[in-house]
């Protein structure tokens, strides 16, 4: 995999000679932070998520109380310490399935999300309608599963049959319960694959069709960058919600 697509986030010429479809990361920082940024973006996020999860006609106020937005300072160890939350709940239910337990996650996830997914809750008739239980049990089984040979593409065509019957459950979001439930699993990892990441890494909106060729890639420059899936996307993440990282994304947006 070529070296090249790996460019210092400032670089902006190297940035401007990208077309649709390369992918592209930020280089490493030299010390990169496990923590989200702590941004008015992540805040904002995670309290609009609040709003939506506690009114009275969604009912799921008790999950939204996990997090404290209103400690801004604190948010980022507050999203990592709910990361650990989640993982520790799936490798309960991983040895103990139980349904109420799964629904729980999946809230859970959903807030550490974000208001980005909040359609689920409120278009239609609201989460009763658009939830299927047996879908996301599937979808959980193709996440997790240690499927042999190199990388986790053979799961994606499962990941999204399952995602396609759930109603209001497209790949940004259903990527970041594929990437908690592959972490909680020890499977061969599924990165998230939101607005920003398709954006920053390959000049496109989110797309199911994409993503067998993102895993790809992300797993290939963490073995070239000497460091894990999930540190290599931590730190494109972050660094894309930096200045020079806005100015990255919206250079990509122009193409």
């Amino acid at each position: 995999m070529p070296s090249m697509s790996f460019i210092a986030i400032n670089n902006r010429q190297a940035i401007q000679e990208l077309n649709e479809g390369d992918f592209a990361l930020p280089a490493m920082a030299r010390n990169p932070n496990p923590l989200l940024a702590n941004t008015t973006r992540l805040w904002s996020s995670i309290k609009g998520m609040q709003t939506v999860m506690s009114r009275d006609t969604v009912g799921f106020g008790h999950i939204a109380s996990l997090i404290d937005a209103t400690n801004v300072l604190d948010l980022p160890q507050q999203m990592q310490n709910l990361e650990q939350r989640i993982l520790e709940k799936m490798r309960a239910y991983r040895r103990r399935p139980d349904q109420a337990l799964l629904v729980e996650i999946f809230h859970m996830v959903q807030l550490w999300g974000g208001r980005a997914g909040r359609n689920i809750y409120v278009m239609g008739n609201g989460f009763a309608e658009n939830w299927n239980q047996d879908a996301y049990q599937e979808f959980v089984a193709a996440s997790v599963d240690l499927v042999g040979g190199p990388g986790p593409v053979p799961r994606v065509p499962r990941l999204i049959a399952a995602a396609g019957n759930i109603h209001q459950f497209g790949v940004a979001f259903a990527t970041k319960h594929a990437r908690f439930w592959a972490q909680a699993a020890n499977a061969q990892p599924l990165p998230i694959y939101d607005r920003i990441m398709a954006r920053g890494c390959f000049g496109k909106a989110p797309h199911w069709k994409d993503y067998g060729s993102y895993v790809t890639q992300m797993v290939g420059h963490a073995s070239d960058a000497n460091v894990d899936v999930a540190t290599l996307e931590r730190n494109a993440f972050n660094q894309f919600e930096t200045l020079d990282g806005r100015w990255w994304l919206e250079a990509r947006a122009l193409l």
